[in-house]
């Protein structure tokens, strides 16, 4: 029986970006996605946001996830939380790519197109570095423009000005890291472009999560 994966998405309009990336890597589980737009209206800190991750955690669990995958960066504060209320394990997307991210470099390049990710993802990049006894530098190259171009359904707009900006970004750093699932439509587009490592959220998530679906399965077969 294939492994379930389900999917906690703060935007509907990645979903299919999401199943292809995870796909390629991980070929023997199935996908679900519980969506909830209503996340993009909160402070990543906020405790509604929080109570609201919760909940579709619980929601993702009944369903019979043998991982959840939390796609929204915003949602990394809610993650203690999370993982202790379920038992299934619990993956946010940007973790991963952060680690990631400061093994490969000194200096880190962050692509993003929300104002509000940004804040805490150079947290989350400073902290990776005390823990590794490095000292990083952070380069911040913001593009809310793709965004609205985004929402409004122009993709043509929104690769053209996240490459742009993945571009200039990755002038002067020895790594470049693309803050949304969203941009990572445009890694293929870029990194024959740019000749520093890009780091996409989507794929180091789901090494990750195929990590702990060969796990489950070795302990499986060690049972029987």
């Amino acid at each position: 029986m294939p492994k379930r994966i389900v999917f906690i998405d703060g935007i509907r309009v990645i979903t299919e970006e999401i199943d292809k990336v995870f796909s390629e890597i991980i070929r023997d589980a199935e996908f679900f996605h519980i969506v909830d737009e209503g996340t993009l209206h909160f402070d990543s800190e906020d405790k509604r946001l929080k109570r609201r991750f919760c909940n579709l955690a619980l929601s993702a669990e009944e369903i019979g996830a043998d991982v959840i995958v939390v796609t929204c960066g915003h949602g990394v504060p809610s993650m203690p939380i999370l993982q202790a209320i379920v038992e299934t394990p619990v993956v946010n997307v940007t973790l991963p790519m952060i680690e990631a991210a400061v093994n490969a470099g000194q200096t880190i390049g962050l692509v993003s197109t929300e104002e509000t990710i940004v804040k805490p993802i150079v947290e989350l990049l400073e902290k990776a570095g005390e823990r590794a006894n490095k000292k990083i530098t952070i380069k911040v190259g913001l593009c809310e423009e793709a965004f609205r171009a985004r929402l409004s359904g122009d993709l043509a707009k929104f690769d053209e000005l996240v490459i742009k900006m993945t571009e200039e970004v990755s002038k002067t750093v020895d790594v470049v890291v693309l803050a949304q699932v969203s941009s990572c439509r445009v890694l293929p587009k870029v990194k024959d472009r740019i000749d520093k490592p890009i780091l996409s959220p989507l794929i180091t998530a789901a090494e990750e999560v195929r990590t702990i679906l060969d796990l489950k399965r070795t302990r499986h077969r060690m049972a029987i």
